[in-house]
């Protein structure tokens, strides 16, 4: 088309165009979109720290031939997860997978499960300093409110 597209409709062609490019010329399994989602997954479901992420990904662009679309690092993978309006968030849940510690259980009050009993919180301490921390936390793709 020879018109201007207005500015959401050329984030959703960006978007398509990413989605089905390949991560690189001859690669029929993934785009550049899906990695970002697969690390991005990986990420979450392992707890990994930023730079564990990084290094990560670092290394499989380094394993790719040349020219090649992956991802550099973590800032790149939430900004390209993005434009599908997504957010990356991390939700407190029971250590045994019971229930979500979201919306109108979010609350810090609520510190135990209240299906297993489970304490959502442990203390630890630092320096001669209590702190509590959460257990475990889940990390999910959530539809942007924007």
């Amino acid at each position: 088309m020879n018109e201007d597209l207005d500015l959401e409709t050329q984030k959703f062609c960006d978007m398509l165009v990413a989605a089905q490019a390949p991560l690189w010329e001859g690669c029929e399994n993934h785009s550049k979109l899906s990695a970002s989602l697969e690390a991005l997954s990986l990420k979450f479901d392992y707890n990994m720290s930023k730079g564990c992420f990084n290094r990560m990904v670092q290394l499989m662009g380094e394993t790719m031939p040349k020219n090649h679309q992956m991802i550099n690092n973590f800032f790149e993978a939430k900004k390209s997860v993005k434009k599908l309006g997504l957010g990356c968030m991390k939700i407190d849940c029971c250590p045994k997978g019971c229930m979500l510690y979201y919306k109108e259980n979010s609350h810090k009050i609520i510190t135990n499960c209240s299906i297993c009993g489970m304490d959502r919180y442990k203390t630890i301490t630092r320096r001669g300093i209590e702190k509590k921390i959460v257990v475990k936390k889940c990390g999910t793709f959530l539809l942007s409110q924007d």
